[in-house]
């Protein structure tokens, strides 16, 4: 069975007031989900900063030039994974990643990609990381730029 791939992050909103708590919030969510999928795109990892092992098995590469036109290493053959990508806020704390509720198609690839359990480390799957494990943050420049977003909310006195 697939497991939720998941990075929950605890956030401080207390200096931004109750009435612009949501739209910071927002806006946080958007970033980091924009961010990720940039990053993927670029081939690289928004945990480690380091570019994606390039190499696409031949018979990999053909299947995927069939189906997306390309064959970079950036998690897209259908794109369903990428599109079920999603970041949500429980109180102050930002959940992002691939969720239950992705359908567990879309957990597995994340599981696998992401090296999380016993049995993802024993697939042919190339680790290609974009959602941390519980001791990994995102890159430092991503988290700069949530408290930035946050600090831009906060009340001005």
């Amino acid at each position: 069975m697939a497991i939720p791939i998941t990075k929950k992050i605890k956030l401080d909103f207390g200096k931004v007031s109750v009435n612009e708590r949501e739209a910071a919030k927002e806006e946080v969510a958007e970033y980091i989900v924009d961010t990720i999928l940039d990053q993927i795109s670029s081939q690289k990892s928004p945990v480690s900063g380091g570019k994606f092992k390039a190499s696409l098995s031949k018979n990999y590469k053909k299947i995927k030039m069939k189906e997306s036109g390309g064959s970079k290493a950036n998690l897209e053959l259908t794109g369903d994974m990428l599109d079920a990508l999603d970041a949500r806020f429980s109180g102050n704390t930002l959940s992002v990643g691939i969720h239950k509720d992705a359908g567990s198609e879309n957990m597995l690839k994340a599981e696998n990609h992401n090296k999380r359990t016993v049995r993802a480390r024993k697939t042919s799957v190339p680790e290609r990381k974009f959602i941390p494990n519980k001791d990994e943050k995102f890159k430092r420049n991503i988290m700069r730029d949530i408290k930035e977003i946050i600090d831009s909310y906060a009340d001005q006195d």
